[in-house]
């Protein structure tokens, strides 16, 4: 969700990568270039519905996948205020549903919003590693090199004043970029493609 997408694709774009960011509908994105497919993921759901999400809109085929990025709970609290005692329980079931569908998916599990629900998301990212499965827990919550005024502006904003605040984006992309790179770069690795380098531009003459 929201503008960290862009951080992340440039990111990764001038890491050398090559990827598609796959979802529900498919959407242009005029920041890189057309060696690149962008796609809109699913968003705004709760981990209530996520399964459902899952199954009718990216199981059985619909989408192609080999990396996923869950962000949960920010909406829960948002719908559910304080009680968040399903939470476990529904993304529990959601990681078994990709799992099950993709064995060999890599998983990377965002902790938020609030340090409890950080707490349960790492637990639940343990208990499947224990299983062998491919998941990493993105500590997002925690934070050491930002204090942040109330649960939810460790995504939205930094110290500075302002909402939504570019550099809070940035430092999102930047936690999530360096967990997801290697991964991303030894998919590319594995697909035996030539990767597009970024070249610098040195000179742009307007006519």
């Amino acid at each position: 969700p929201m503008a960290y997408r862009y951080f992340l694709y440039e990111k990764l774009y001038q890491n050398g990568n090559f990827f598609e960011f796959v979802g529900t509908k498919k959407t242009p994105d005029t920041r890189l270039s057309p060696y690149y497919t962008r796609h809109q993921g699913t968003g705004g759901h709760t981990s209530k519905d996520g399964l459902d999400v899952f199954n009718s809109q990216i199981a059985g085929g619909k989408v192609n996948y080999d990396v996923v990025i869950l962000f949960y709970g920010i909406n829960d609290t948002h719908k559910f205020g304080s009680d968040m005692t399903q939470f476990k329980t529904y993304y529990t079931q959601l990681l078994e549903a990709i799992f099950t569908e993709r064995p060999n998916a890599a998983v990377f599990a965002i902790g938020a919003p609030t340090a409890a629900t950080a707490d349960m998301t790492k637990e639940m990212v343990e208990a499947q590693k224990a299983k062998g499965r491919d998941i990493t827990y993105i500590n997002m919550y925690q934070r050491t090199d930002v204090t942040f005024e109330r649960d939810l502006d460790y995504i939205l904003q930094t110290v500075e004043k302002g909402h939504p605040n570019t550099s809070g984006y940035i430092k999102f992309a930047d936690v999530v970029f360096n967990e997801i790179k290697d991964k991303i770069t030894e998919l590319n690795k594995l697909e035996g493609k030539n990767i597009r380098l970024p070249q610098a531009v040195n000179k742009v003459t307007l006519d």
